[in-house]
């Protein structure tokens, strides 16, 4: 009788204790839930911590950066240029035998410096009129020019979706997507993707000599870029990214598999058995391997003047743009003025290599048991027991966890750790 009074005693006084553990994790489960943006931000710190786990020892050699630098812009004046320069520079990489090649830049305007267009301002503002001397028919317009040499080359143009406002037009029906379901019960999918409002698109005029692809990031709460949509729904049709477009285009491709399962997109599969995960928005999470220029830059002006070894170029997959401060700079979890064309380059490298990261569909499931497990066997142990007893678990615990989410990360799964 007197040793089931000191259990229930035991007992009664642990009582205060397991209430505590249990509020305390009712409230780190309501955290989750709601996500406070604090929390999401601690998220984001402890997702780029664990980012040189996932790093690749080294860059994939495919991918290059062709720079309209200073250099460049020293030796053939301010940009933007002429388009019949840009017409050089396509004709220039096809010589050199380049795999496809990726504009980052959107030619959403035609070229004012065209003789046609400079008489057409003259006649308007100034009621002038010219006669042409000595200037080929071919370069009367300049972006003719320029569309003759995109359908020469393995090119893809770039284009820029809008999810918040009219900023253009609504492209044309995307060609070959291809979806394919692995569970009879999939959900459907197009609802779980943001629906991009129109698109900043080139000229008509250069549309037939090359595919699209679109040049979107995907920026976090914090302002930095983590990841980009692999692929974006506009209206009713699935668009690739420029780096997946571009991608296809060194492989022959016209066509890619969307495959989606229970919750949603799973991953784009291109022919030759090239599998690439996605989120069920479709977005590709890129694990940077550092700062900027990572990746082999050339200048453009050495390019025009074949100054590149041929070997620099041969069979890999150029990306043209400019890293000059001001034009397209992006912060990153390594370097916060990014080279935006070397994001491209980045996820080209994660789409060859299969170095990706994911957010599997069951993550939040995963998520909640191991806060319940935590919380309550964490709540037992502390109410039960001795400080030389629980505090071991405690560090046992929180070990334990830090170790599977490590081990995760490396294998590619990230499952946060707060």
């Amino acid at each position: 009788m007197r040793l089931f009074r000191i259990n229930a005693e035991k007992n009664w006084a642990a009582l205060p204790a397991i209430l505590t553990g249990f509020l305390l994790t009712a409230v780190m489960l309501f955290a989750y839930i709601g996500r406070p943006s604090l929390l999401t931000h601690l998220d984001l710190k402890a997702y780029d911590l664990l980012l040189p786990l996932r790093a690749a020892a080294e860059p994939s050699p495919v991918p290059v950066i062709i720079d309209l630098d200073e250099a460049s812009i020293a030796e053939h004046g301010q940009w933007p240029w002429p388009r019949y320069l840009l017409a050089d520079i396509l004709g220039a990489l096809t010589e050199y035998g380049v795999a496809a090649i990726g504009l980052d830049i959107i030619f959403a305007e035609e070229d004012r410096t065209s003789p046609e267009r400079v008489r057409e301002a003259l006649r308007r503002d100034k009621g002038l009129d010219f006669a042409y001397s000595g200037i080929p028919p071919d370069f009367h317009d300049f972006d003719q020019v320029f569309a003759l040499a995109l359908k020469n080359s393995p090119t893809v143009l770039g284009a820029y979706a809008s999810f918040t406002e009219e900023v253009g037009e609504t492209p044309s029906p995307a060609t070959g997507v291809v979806v394919r379901l692995k569970e009879p019960g999939a959900v459907p999918w197009p609802t779980l993707m943001p629906e991009a409002q129109s698109a900043l698109l080139p000229i008509p005029a250069l549309r037939g000599g090359a595919p699209l692809g679109f040049v979107n990031a995907g920026v976090g709460l914090d302002g930095i870029m983590r990841e980009i949509p692999l692929v974006l729904r506009i209206g009713e049709d699935i668009h690739p990214s420029l780096s997946l477009r571009t991608l296809m285009r060194g492989f022959g491709l016209r066509n890619f598999t969307l495959e989606a399962g229970l919750y949603g997109l799973e991953a784009v599969r291109l022919g030759g058995g090239l599998t690439i995960p996605i989120s069920p928005e479709g977005m590709l999470r890129i694990p940077f391997i550092g700062p900027g220029r990572t990746y082999p830059y050339y200048s453009a002006a050495d390019v025009l003047a074949r100054r590149v070894p041929v070997e620099a170029l041969q069979g890999h997959v150029a990306f043209v743009s400019s890293s000059l401060m001001g034009l397209d700079l992006r912060a990153t979890p390594f370097d916060q003025a990014y080279p935006g064309v070397e994001t491209h380059a980045a996820a080209l490298d994660v789409m060859l290599t299969g170095n990706s990261i994911s957010l599997p569909p069951w993550t939040p499931a995963a998520q909640v048991g191991l806060i319940l497990f935590a919380g309550l066997a964490s709540t037992l142990s502390f109410s039960f027991a001795r400080p030389r007893v629980y505090l071991p678990v405690a560090a046992a615990l929180m070990g334990a966890l830090v170790i599977l989410v490590r081990r995760l990360f490396s294998q590619g799964l990230f499952l946060s750790p707060l």
